[in-house]
């Protein structure tokens, strides 16, 4: 992928967020969903970096999942095909966006975009967009960061227009070249438009 369009993505999406949650009557909640969900990605991931059995049993792969082994449609998102820095990379940039998330929206809003981008992107990645990778949580990811840059945008202060504005032309890049990541954001991004357009986001915790 285009690591220099993700990290600008994701920082961009990550700033614009930080001046959302600086606005009166918005503030940070306890983020136990995405420390729940990043612990068991690092667990999952853990495992198949140090047991190359265990990554087989749960990667990308096409000719398996037409065998019957459905678990393939979800299972590629709670390893890594990048080792440890692939490991690494991903459950920071899921701890950083899934932070600001969750203290934007309801916990069941964030966990229904994070599945739905990683599993949409998934279907991508064994029909239309093949041979990017076999696994890994980042497509999931970048629909957080597609749900923060539209919100942002529409939302915002003017300094968080402008971050949600610059994660939107980065996402928009992935799109253009066909890059898997893509995929995500976009999902991201329209859940974030629908999201938006039927109410903002939280002023304050709320329960789950």
């Amino acid at each position: 992928m285009d690591v220099a369009m993700f990290w600008v993505l994701v920082f961009a999406a990550s700033m614009g967020s930080g001046f959302m949650l600086r606005s009166p009557g918005r503030q940070f909640r306890l983020p136990w969903l995405t420390v729940t969900l990043a612990a068991v990605t690092f667990v999952t991931s853990t495992l198949g970096n140090m047991f190359p059995g265990f990554l087989d049993a749960l990667d990308r792969n096409g000719s398996r999942l037409a065998d019957g082994q459905w678990w393939r449609i979800i299972t590629p998102l709670l390893v890594q095909d990048g080792g440890w820095p692939g490991t690494i990379y991903n459950i920071i940039t899921l701890l950083v966006l899934g932070t600001f998330v969750e203290s934007l929206f309801p916990r069941r809003a964030f966990l229904a975009i994070y599945i739905a981008a990683g599993v949409i992107s998934e279907i991508f990645a064994y029909t239309l967009i093949k041979h990017q990778g076999f696994a890994g949580n980042s497509v999931a990811v970048l629909g957080l960061a597609g749900l923060l840059g539209m919100t942002c945008i529409r939302f915002g202060p003017v300094p968080a227009r402008i971050a949600g504005a610059i994660a939107l032309l980065a996402g928009v890049s992935l799109i253009v070249t066909a890059n898997l990541h893509g995929v995500g954001f976009a999902v991201g991004a329209i859940a974030g438009t629908i999201v938006t357009l039927r109410t903002q986001p939280e002023p304050s915790p709320a329960p789950a």
